[in-house]
This record gives C-alpha cells, sequence and structure tokens, in this order.
C-alpha cells in the first residue's frame, strides 16, 4: 500500500479524499491569487495534492450551467462557517457588525444578515442574557483557577465527593414566574402571594443522596451566620465516611476561622470550588429543582405557619431522587473535563 506524507509528516493513504473545509480552503485561496507553494505551507499539504483539487476546482465552475439555477442554495462553505465560529467563541458579547469587520479583513464578504442565520440555524448560537458570573468568568484569573480545577480534580476519587452549599428562598421561590392576564391589566402577584418572608436552606449531598440539610427563617435580615454553618457541619461530619472529601464554594463564611477549625479537627478532607464557578457544582442543579417544585405548590406564604413552610421545603428537598443527583453530577463531571 502507497502512502504519501504531508509537509506536517502527517501520513495519509492514496486515494483518501480530503474533508469538504480543506478543499474550501484550497479553492479560495487559488482564487484569491495564492501560489501552489503558498497554498501547501498554509495546509501542510504536498504539491501534487493541492494541485490535484485545484483542478477539480476548476473543473467543478466549467460544469456548471449558464443561467439561474433551479434551486438556489443557502449553503455557505465550511471555511466561513468555521470562522463565523471561531470569532463567536473568542468573545460572545462582539456584535454581527464587529464579526463583519473581522471576516471582511480576512476577504470574506458576507452580510449581516447571513451571520446572524449561520450563528442561529448552523452553529446553534442562541441569545442569553450574560450574568454578573459569567462576565467574571471571562477573566485571565477565573479561567487560571478553572483550568487548574479541571486539571487535578481526577487525581481524587471523584464518587466520594460531597457537594456543600446554601440557598435562599423569598416569595419570588414560592410563586410561578408566569400566569394568564387579560390585555390591559397588569401582570402581578396576588397580594397574599408577596410577602417578605424568606428562608436559608444548607444542604450537603453526594452523587446519588441527599445528605444532610438545615432550614431556617431569615426574614428582617437575620441571615445564615458562621455559627449556624458550624452547627450544620458538626452535624454532618458524623455522617461522613472517612474517605469522604468536602466540596465548599469560595462564600466567605466558608473560610471563617471556626469551620477550618472543625474541618482540621476532625480530619475532615476539604477542597474549595474555582471561584465564580457554580456550574462545577451539581447541588445548584438541586436547588434549582427544588425551587421549581415550590412554585407548582401554589404556596400564600403570610397565610402559613414558618413550621408549615418549611414542611413545604422538606418535602420539595424529598422530590430530588436518586436518578436526578446523578444526572446532575454527571453534568458536571463533564464541565469540569472541558470549559464551555
Amino acid at each position: 500500500m502507497n502512502n504519501q506524507v504531508s509537509i506536517s509528516n502527517r501520513c495519509y493513504q492514496n486515494g483518501t479524499v480530503l474533508d469538504k473545509a480543506t478543499q474550501q480552503t484550497i479553492y479560495i485561496l487559488h482564487d484569491k491569487g495564492y501560489t501552489v507553494p503558498q497554498i501547501m505551507e498554509m495546509t501542510l499539504l504536498t504539491v501534487n495534492t493541492v494541485k490535484k483539487y485545484i483542478a477539480i476546482g476548476e473543473g467543478n465552475r466549467q460544469q456548471k450551467k449558464q443561467g439561474r439555477p433551479k434551486h438556489q442554495s443557502r449553503t455557505v462553505n465550511p471555511y466561513v462557517i468555521a470562522l463565523i465560529d471561531t470569532i463567536s467563541l473568542d468573545n460572545p458579547f462582539r456584535l454581527l457588525k464587529s464579526i463583519q469587520a473581522i471576516l471582511k479583513e480576512l476577504d470574506v464578504d458576507i452580510s449581516i444578515s447571513e451571520i446572524s442565520r449561520i450563528k442561529t440555524s448552523v452553529l446553534g448560537y442562541r441569545m442569553r442574557k450574560a450574568t454578573k458570573i459569567a462576565r467574571k468568568r471571562l477573566t485571565e484569573e477565573v479561567q487560571n483557577k478553572r483550568k487548574h480545577w479541571r486539571e487535578n480534580v481526577f487525581n481524587f476519587d471523584v464518587t466520594k465527593f460531597v457537594y456543600l452549599d446554601e440557598s435562599h428562598f423569598d416569595f419570588r421561590d414560592f410563586n410561578r414566574l408566569y400566569g394568564s392576564f387579560k390585555q390591559g391589566v397588569e401582570p402581578e402577584w396576588p397580594a397574599g402571594n408577596v410577602s417578605r418572608k424568606s428562608y436559608s436552606l444548607i444542604m450537603a449531598q453526594n452523587d446519588s443522596n441527599i445528605v444532610h440539610y438545615y432550614i431556617r427563617n431569615t426574614m428582617h435580615g437575620n441571615g445564615m451566620k458562621a455559627e449556624d454553618f458550624v452547627i450544620f457541619l458538626e452535624e454532618l461530619v458524623e455522617l461522613l465516611d472517612p474517605e469522604n472529601v468536602l466540596i465548599l464554594d469560595n462564600a466567605r463564611i466558608h473560610h471563617s476561622r471556626e469551620v477550618l477549625d472543625l474541618l482540621y479537627d476532625k480530619g475532615v478532607p476539604f477542597i474549595y470550588l474555582p471561584t465564580y464557578s457554580p456550574d462545577y457544582n451539581p447541588i445548584e442543579m438541586s436547588f434549582a429543582h427544588i425551587k421549581a417544585n415550590l412554585r407548582g405548590l401554589d404556596i400564600e406564604l403570610d397565610e402559613e405557619s414558618d413550621a408549615e413552610i418549611i414542611e413545604h421545603i422538606e418535602w420539595t428537598i424529598g422530590q430530588v431522587r436518586s436518578e436526578i443527583l446523578q444526572a446532575n453530577t454527571s453534568h458536571c463531571y463533564r464541565n469540569w473535563q472541558s470549559d464551555h
């Protein structure tokens, strides 16, 4: 079997068809006046391969019939699609006209509407509101911390991880966000559904079970304090196996002297997540599931006692089944393996 070797020492078999993107690159470079040696240098292909696909491109042009084609195709060559994808990934906040300007610098002339079509219909991009966390995550410091996590996390037995975090609940988490209103009527929640009551939940979970949780009323700015977290930890460590590793986010309360002293005294290994990285913690998806179930209960906060409301929250915690936890954890494993 005869093989050829490209300039980059990539071995390929005679007769192998180049991928469409590389073929299109050869056609475009040739049309723009690049010589065969220049194309060889840019594509790392042999002289025979470059000449072959230049000839194929010339032949295809000669075979085209004159006049309007029966079917107008909106297919864009893969080279342009790949460029738009690369530019968009580099900066998700870049405007379409900015993408168009960059493409013009690369001698690619394309309309803004066509760029928009390629991004949405071909590449699957969707406009989404960027959060404060997403913006801060783009900084070099945070990116380096996330990279360090990804490079080192699988040195541990991740099946022994126990994830711990807090979540806050107020009237917005007990009410549906959308309702049916007559035209001209202001879309507002009923007065009985709007309340100043609020609650906080501290919870720990592994990849298949809720290990422990603690709920209390945090109305009037009476939020969770380091003492509450220490009490929760004291109860939690009694439920852990010796090989378990606690995964904590970078909240200030998790760095308090009381918390660190307890973990060191009890010999509990722990790891902090990188900053601005809730997407690396599966417990965040559990909180979202709990709040989604709460909204379906039609609770009027001012009509029910604290004990009844806490009972509702406990019921929704019980709805986070093992298969949901496993799916959420697997999702985070994938996030750890490659940034997104």
